[in-house]
């Protein structure tokens, strides 16, 4: 019967490695700095903070520019959509709703008209 667990528990083990090294294939985006400052339409966003377009819903509502800070421990990188870390895209009106049409370029969040 010993006999028997081996067998399973090197399977197991087996397995285990064999996801571990697949997983090392996988790239991580990496993180866009925030320290500094940045450009933001007229205005200049300090560390820490991204440069958030908001658009208005209404046809020709134009856009509202401002600096959001960004939470401690949030990760910011390039994304569109759902590969958008959630600790940004919440500061979007309308999400979750409108999760698919918010972007990060760089510095700049842009979040679309409700």
């Amino acid at each position: 019967m010993w006999r028997r667990h081996v067998v399973i528990l090197t399977s197991v083990s087996w397995f285990a490695v064999v996801a571990a090294i697949a997983g090392c294939d996988t790239p991580t985006k990496p993180g866009t700095s925030l320290a500094g400052s940045t450009a933001c339409d007229g205005t200049t966003c300090g560390s820490g903070q991204l440069c958030k377009d908001q658009f208005s819903g209404a046809p020709d509502g134009g856009v509202s520019t401002f600096c959001i800070d960004i939470p401690a421990g949030c990760t910011v990188f390039d994304c569109h959509g759902s590969q958008c870390p959630p600790c940004v895209a919440e500061m979007c009106a309308g999400f979750p709703e409108v999760s698919d049409l918010i972007a990060i370029d760089g510095r700049t969040l842009t979040c679309p008209g409700i």
